[in-house]
């Protein structure tokens, strides 16, 4: 089974922090926990990851 989301993690976690954004924007109340497990789910470290590839940069790499 996990082979099946191989490469589809990051956009499933982007997926239900979007639907949880929207769902607040229309007047739910959604507990704040719930967007920091998403973030520890790993949206923030993609996010990190996305930029640092853009610059050129290297994230998570201890080259000095």
């Amino acid at each position: 089974m996990l082979a099946k989301l191989q490469g589809k993690k990051t956009y499933i976690v982007a997926v239900l922090a979007a639907a949880g954004a929207v769902a607040q924007a229309l007047g739910y109340e959604i507990p704040e926990y719930v967007f920091i497990l998403l973030s520890a789910a790993g949206l923030a470290l993609s996010a990190a990851r996305s930029v640092a590839n853009s610059s050129g940069a290297s994230v998570g790499s201890h080259d000095a």
